[in-house]
């Protein structure tokens, strides 16, 4: 399997605030690769963020996973991300599947 991470750092040129982004898209074949490659991804993250003094993270992309698959909770689980879905209060579109 090949893993690429999109990584970038975005810094406000005020504030000096940075903030990591990251886009990730997992294939569609492998539960528990998906699993894995989602923690290796947040232990990345947590080097990453101490490293480079970053408030935050914004991490976007495909995990090909249902709320209650390996991806998804190995994401929800690690206690650097978080679903904007349940953090958003009002929504427009389609309700998530």
């Amino acid at each position: 399997m090949i893993l690429i991470l999109n990584i970038g750092v975005s810094r406000n040129k005020d504030t000096e605030t940075k903030v990591v982004m990251e886009i990730m898209h997992l294939d569609n074949v492998g539960v528990r690769s998906r699993g894995r490659v989602c923690r290796f991804s947040l232990t990345v993250l947590m080097r990453l963020m101490k490293e480079w003094e970053v408030c935050g993270v914004v991490l976007g992309g495909d995990f090909n996973s249902t709320l209650d698959g390996e991806a998804y909770k190995a994401m929800e689980g690690g206690g650097v991300v978080k679903d904007l879905y349940g953090l958003v209060k009002e929504r427009k579109g389609r309700e998530r599947m």
